[in-house]
């Protein structure tokens, strides 16, 4: 690995082989029951929703869901959207887009792949960041959701005086406390990327359901972030390597640099813990924009260049 190139093709192939011993581990190693508290993120592809196949002859789970960032998708014009959410919002509640551009979402061989591809990257603290970039709302107690959506879950909340919705109180505050130690920036972010995906792909080539095309961002843009913090580190250890034989001004010859560069880069690339950067987790964003940050500001010692200050301090 010699140049720019060479370490974006290394990190590419890192990925792509971390992601296969994923899935190969997942399909063999029987998932461990961390327990009933802990929140599991369901991308609706390996079960089928019996009231929802019937209401759809058997066409499978709709690709929205109500109140999920999804919401403002367009995939036609606006009256022939207001018809396909009313004709949907009839037939299931919890339907908002049904599956017109998705069709065959259980069942089919597109679901069962994105299944086997997607399901390692959910796993552990993944879901919690999941949850929140599909809906954001995860974040807020139970009982402000309530009163936004005017309505009670049967199943989790009981019946309170006036109609309104009660909560028990020991309920009300538990997931959103959780959510709070994961901060929005990454949400945000796969969520955005998620809606331009429906907006440039054919919906052939997306996952059947919403929250699919979400871990299918999330792999993407963790992809893209390492490659980029890859080469800010193979930058940032050539430029270090460069200025420390400089400042000594002995006789180690040039051609350390680029070896002492290619080797950091190939050590973060080949670290065991490379693995969060793959799921879901927001460690490839961080080492992105904190390598990047770095990267700029050692530059700068030697240029003086105060736009290099700046940018590594928003970094």
């Amino acid at each position: 690995m010699t140049s720019r190139w060479g370490a974006i093709k290394f990190a590419l192939i890192t990925r792509l082989g971390f992601l296969f011993a994923m899935i190969v581990s997942s399909s063999l190693v029987p998932t461990f029951h961390a327990g009933d508290g802990v929140l599991t993120f369901d991308m609706r592809l390996d079960s089928r929703d019996e009231e929802m196949i019937k209401d759809y002859s058997g066409s499978g789970d709709c690709f929205c869901l109500k109140g999920h960032a999804c919401d403002e998708l367009i995939f036609t014009e606006n009256i022939e959207r207001s018809q396909t959410i009313t004709r949907h919002s009839t037939l299931h509640p919890k339907c908002l887009v049904g599956p017109e551009n998705h069709r065959d979402i259980q069942g089919s061989m597109k679901a069962k792949m994105y299944n086997l591809l997607l399901t390692p990257l959910t796993r552990w603290d993944a879901a919690r960041f999941l949850t929140l970039a599909v809906d954001s709302r995860a974040r807020y107690p139970s009982l402000f959701i309530d009163s936004i959506n005017g309505e009670c879950d049967i199943g989790q909340k009981m019946q309170g005086p006036n109609n309104t919705c009660q909560v028990p109180s020991d309920d009300v505050f538990t997931s959103s406390e959780q959510a709070h130690a994961f901060f929005p920036l990454f949400p945000h972010i796969i969520r955005y990327v998620a809606l331009f995906l429906t907006q440039v792909v054919p919906p052939f080539f997306l996952p059947p359901t919403f929250e699919a095309l979400i871990v299918l961002s999330g792999l993407t843009w963790n992809i893209l972030c390492f490659i980029i913090s890859a080469l800010a580190l193979q930058d940032l250890t050539h430029t270090l390597v460069r200025n420390s034989i400089n400042q000594h001004n002995n006789s180690i010859k040039v051609d350390i640099e680029l070896s002492v560069s290619n080797m950091t880069t190939v050590l973060y690339c080949l670290n065991p813990a490379t693995v969060f950067f793959i799921a879901c987790y927001s460690e490839a964003t961080f080492s992105c924009f904190t390598f990047i940050g770095y990267a700029m500001f050692t530059r700068s010692l030697n240029s003086k260049r105060f736009g290099l200050i700046f940018g590594s301090t928003a970094c």
